[in-house]
């Protein structure tokens, strides 16, 4: 192991004397140059030309099969001119290049003078016969005509196939014409998993480094500074660590002419309809939602310099569905109050500058820089993983994030092409009471209808949090061309690190109650920590072309650590001296190496059929996962301490439970009913109120109680990761116009098990209870493991290993989709249908260690139980359809619509079985009495009701000579629909509307262009 770190620092230092650290672009024109008999000619000076790219002309020469290659272009509009003493000049004009996109153009010469010049102009090839990455374009023409909620996400939607989950700060998944702002969702496709995708500006990437982040952005940069984003869904090559959802930002750049833009919308509750849902007292009622965003750009220094910048200010305030202040704030049981219905608030900023410097002749930098603020003074309110946020119960938050990133690109002769980069995103995010809390009370959850309230101590774990989160990436490459060989090597990373910090004003105590009833009390030490991960790689790869046959072979090499510094936690209530730890290294330590393979056969030589295929293995984002569930300042374990209480037991129905519960022990004095825990949670004894020992031996212990194998948790080939295989087919149908079709598989390996060595299957009964009576539709016969009284309580010996060694656990995707992408004259349309179903089967693991998949000995589950019946299962077939388009009419008059139609929410059913059912069913008392809570529907099979959504524009283009004027009147969700798309999966409010459709709406917008 010594020597591979020593081996990578070598290859890494090399690597950074060379290139420093960059990222490429991969847009670029390549093809074969003939005579008129047919024959190949090498030596052809090839000269591209855009006013897009500030050097102004980039030049290569034919090889001697005749081929040519130019890469790391722009994306925009291009010439080629092509010349050779003896034969016409010729140049190719019109050729349109966006992100990724390899343009193949051949060309004949005639022989000639090279005086003579023939110009040709022709249809943009719309078939890449050279690349197997999938990926959807987003460029200003869809920017600009498309109704959106002009997230990037909200773009990313309408790809077919793509799912949004973990929405932060909202209730609405779904956005319609802005009303959420930015949701921050994590996105993910084609099986993959959310926290494998990727935020990308410049190629570079600047996601979240939250521990548990899904590859959201958090922070907004406005679609008013992005020239084009690249939806990236598969078939990454060797250059990109993860294969999930990667969205490629790429920033406007200014030009050798001034020019900008200024762009405005708006709407109220005035230009809103109505949607009712049964079982839901309204609906999400708009109250204001505005954005104005001035932009410009251009020459600081002719063919030297270029700027662009600009401004956007976002509001969308709402009032979210069933979300109502509390009649009374401290009650211990939430009654809404319907005439205090609460909004959510919803503001952001986002400032950018993007530079361009033509240093040298060859020298070329990039500076870009971006800050946004985002403020959400009811974040989470409402409906969030299956539980509920009430107003009282979310936090007032604030996040400020910093983007800083230096791009250097330098051609070094037509053949040689270095690149190099360094992108920083610092982010500050800070959570605390909201105005509606009542912050004298312990905050709550209430476990029938999962509903946390009072204040937000329960989901912060603390009255509030400040986070610092940072990311860092580097990338660099060096790539030699020829006309048949793209020769690529460099390396790339991201390191991640989060500081957190809690602070309580309730004594670090929250409490759980059922129907009203206190059951449990939970003191919590400081989540006070820093964590660090670093992932990065080496990679070559080829783009080799052999004849109408394109190989796209690739290699990786990654290296993922995770580990914590020396650090210290202040004194707090059940800590009141404080600790001090000190830093662990190479907490995982995986080295894998990861195979790219593609290849694209122009099946007539023509360029209109490419069948493609490939095969490429992942690994997947773990940031700094593995330090904060080792750390003893962040593993919940070790900070946790749930003690039952029933706040006194007498009058208590569950003090009738054998055996009858004393309402106070030892010399504390209890009071009865008060709301308040009395009792000492560092005293392992019952005590005070508390009247069941403590459970968690490892609560305040900086000792190791959770333990990775050595032999799983470094080394090679242990990474959880996935391979990914494609086939399909791209035709073109016509000039500007093709069909997709291809068959996408995703297979998992690696999952990783936690197995609690103090404990054995044996010391697990099975409970069996049937809960057909429960009156859900579909729900039947459930069995989960329960802990034996006598191996309940024992100190926790937990490793974290491979579950290749309990027997493995699966998880396969397979789905097809069929996309149409078409750019004609006067239409624009994008889109199509995609479907798939997943698999899934845990059940050796589950039987081999089941404390994997159900909390050892806990009173109350922090997650639901799984059913034994359901650790094998399939989902259903999930069909979507989404399109969008435009089409312009005689006077400057454009129509543009998206159309997204989607399976509705996967429904579970979440039944609390009790401890009566459950002494019946293992034949004697639980270790500890207390409801678990099981999903008691097969998961995959039971569906919401579908989604579908439409939306459209109309706009009317004014030009004014060099300038332009757009005016545009959108409609969303033309239909009204009201589908549910968040529900209540509680027994006591079963389906109950928890987030739905918002409304038709419409809204008013202008665009100057200058």
């Amino acid at each position: 192991m010594r020597h591979l770190r020593t081996a990578l620092t070598v290859c890494t230092v090399i690597a950074s004397v060379l290139l420093v650290a960059g990222a490429a672009n991969a847009q670029q024109i390549g093809g074969t140059v003939t005579d008129t008999t047919g024959g190949v000619l090498p030596g052809v000076t090839i000269e591209v030309r855009s006013p897009d790219i500030i050097e102004q002309v980039r030049t290569a020469v034919t090889d001697g099969a005749g081929q040519y290659l130019v890469v790391a272009l722009e994306p925009g509009t291009y010439s080629v001119t092509y010349t050779l003493p003896g034969f016409s000049t010729l140049v190719r004009e019109g050729i349109e290049l966006t992100t990724g996109f390899t343009a193949s153009v051949d060309v004949e010469l005639s022989v000639g003078d090279v005086q003579e010049s023939v110009t040709v102009s022709g249809a943009s090839p719309v078939v890449d016969i050279q690349n197997t990455l999938q990926r959807a374009l987003i460029d200003r023409e869809v920017i600009d005509e498309i109704p959106t909620g002009k997230s990037h996400q909200s773009y990313a939607l309408l790809v077919p196939g793509m799912n949004a989950s973990a929405a932060f700060g909202t209730s609405l998944n779904q956005d319609a014409g802005g009303t959420t702002v930015q949701t921050v969702a994590a996105l993910d496709i084609h099986g993959s998993r959310p926290k494998d995708g990727q935020t990308n500006i410049n190629g570079m990437d600047v996601s979240n480094a939250f521990s548990g982040g899904g590859g959201q952005m958090f922070g907004t940069v406005s679609d008013g500074a992005m020239e084009e984003m690249s939806v990236e869904v598969s078939g990454h090559g060797a250059e990109a660590a993860l294969g999930g959802v990667g969205v490629n930002l790429v920033p406007r750049e200014g030009a050798n002419q001034f020019s900008g833009a200024f762009f405005a919308s708006g709407t109220g509750p005035g230009l809103q309809g109505t949607n009712e849902v049964p079982g839901a007292p309204n609906f999400a009622e708009l109250d204001r939602a505005w954005l104005y965003n001035p932009a410009v750009g251009g020459p600081i220094a002719r063919d030297r310099v270029w700027f662009y910048a600009q401004f956007t200010h976002q509001v969308a305030d709402s009032f979210t569905p069933n979300v109502f202040a509390a009649v009374d704030p401290a009650n211990i049981r939430y009654v809404p109050d319907p005439t205090q219905p609460v909004a959510s608030i919803n503001g952001s900023k986002d400032t950018t500058l993007n530079l361009t410097i033509q240093a040298t002749r060859k020298d070329k930098f990039k500076i870009f820089y971006s800050y946004a603020d985002w403020e959400k003074p009811n974040a989470l309110a409402g409906p969030l993983f299956g539980l509920f946020i009430a107003p009282e119960g979310s936090v007032s938050g604030d996040y400020r994030l910093h983007t800083t990133q230096f791009n250097w690109v330098r051609p070094a002769t037509d053949r040689l092409l270095f690149e190099a980069g360094f992108s920083s995103s610092p982010a500050q995010f800070d959570a605390a009471p909201n105005a509606h809390a009542a912050n004298d009370v312990l905050g709550l959850l209430e476990a029938t209808t999962l509903t946390i309230h009072r204040n937000n101590h329960f989901i912060s774990q603390g009255s509030g949090y400040d986070s610092w989160r940072a990311t860092h990436s580097f990338r660099g490459s060096m790539t030699y061309v020829t006309g048949t060989h793209n020769l690529k090597v460099g390396f790339s990373g991201t390191r991640t690190s989060e500081r957190f910090q809690t602070f309580s004003n309730q004594n670090f105590t929250n409490a759980l109650t059922i129907l009203g009833l206190p059951l449990q009390a939970g003191f919590w030490l400081p989540h006070d920590s820093t964590n660090e991960g670093i992932a990065y790689g080496i990679y070559a790869q080829d783009q080799i072309t052999l004849g109408r046959l394109t190989v796209n072979a690739g290699l990786r090499l990654d290296r993922l650590t995770n580990s914590y510094p020396d650090q210290t936690r202040a004194p707090s209530t059940w800590e009141p001296e404080g600790q001090s730890i000190s830093g662990v290294s190479d907490i995982v330590a995986w080295n894998d190496l990861q195979p790219r393979l593609g290849v694209a056969y122009d099946v007539f030589g023509d360029g209109r059929t490419a069948l493609k295929a490939s095969a490429n293995r992942y690994g997947t984002r773990s940031n700094s996962e593995w330090a904060v569930l080792l750390n003893p300042f962040s593993a919940v374990p070790a900070r946790a301490n749930d003690r039952v209480w029933l706040d006194g037991a007498p009058g208590h129905p569950f003090a009738r439970i054998p055996p009858v519960f004393p309402s106070c022990i030892g010399p504390v004095e209890c009071i009865a009913g008060d709301g308040l825990v009395q009792g000492d949670p560092a005293n392992p004894a019952p005590n005070g109120e508390l009247i069941f020992p403590l459970a968690n031996a490892a609560w305040g212990s900086t000792a190791p109680f959770q333990f990775l194998d050595p032999g799983w948790a470094s080394g090679w080939g242990q990474r959880f990761s996935n391979w990914e295989v494609t086939a399909g087919i791209q035709q073109e149908l016509t000039a500007g116009m093709a069909l997709d079709v291809t068959w996408f598989r995703r297979n998992f390996v690696n999952f990783a098990l936690q197995d609690d060595r103090a404990l054995a299957a044996g010391d697990y009964d099975l409970a069996t209870v049937d809960l057909s009576g429960r009156g859900i539709p579909g729900v039947g016969t459930v069995t989960f493991p329960e802990i034996k009284p006598e191996a309940f309580g024992r100190q926790p010996d937990v490793l974290f290993t491979s579950a290749n060694d309990f027997g493995g656990e699966e998880q396969v995707f397979n789905g097809v989709d069929i996309t149409l992408n078409a750019r004609l004259e006067d239409l624009l349309l994008q889109g199509g249908v995609s479907t798939g179903t997943t698999s899934y089967n845990f059940c050796p693991a589950y039987d081999a260690a089941p404390e994997h998949l159900s909390r050892r000995g806990d009173l109350v589950r922090s997650a639901n139980t799984f059913a034994r019946e359901f650790c094998d299962t399939s989902t259903n077939w999930l069909t979507q359809i989404k399109l969008l388009g435009s089409y312009t009419l005689p006077y400057d008059i454009q129509v543009a619509a998206t159309l997204q139609s989607a399976p509705g929410p996967e429904r579970q059913a979440l039944i609390a079985v009790t401890p009566a059912e459950i002494a019946a069913a293992l034949g004697r008392p639980q270790a500890a009495p207390g409801a678990v809570t099981v999903n008691a529907l097969e998961p995959g099979t039971v569906y919401g009701e579908r989604f579908n959504q439409f939306d459209l524009r109309f706009t009317k283009i004014f030009p004014m000579g060099d300038t332009r004027l757009r005016a545009m009147v959108d409609i969303y969700n033309v239909f009204n629909n009201n589908a549910v798309f968040s529900e209540s999966y509680a027994q006591a409010n079963y389906l109950s509307p928890l987030g739905f459709m918002p409304p038709r709406l419409l809204r008013f917008a202008a665009q100057f262009d200058f």
